[in-house]
């Protein structure tokens, strides 16, 4: 959702990769390879 919110302009990258973190933050889970392939999605878009 939050790359497609990405795409679609209605978010910054900037505000993906902190909705990224504060999900991390309120006890959201993924692995280290995870992570990176979502921030790497963020950077291409």
């Amino acid at each position: 959702m939050v790359v497609e919110a990405l795409v679609k302009k209605i978010i910054t990258k900037q505000e993906a990769k902190n909705f990224i973190d504060k999900m991390i933050a309120n006890g959201w889970r993924c692995d280290v390879e995870t992570y990176r392939e979502i921030l790497a999605k963020i950077e291409i878009k």
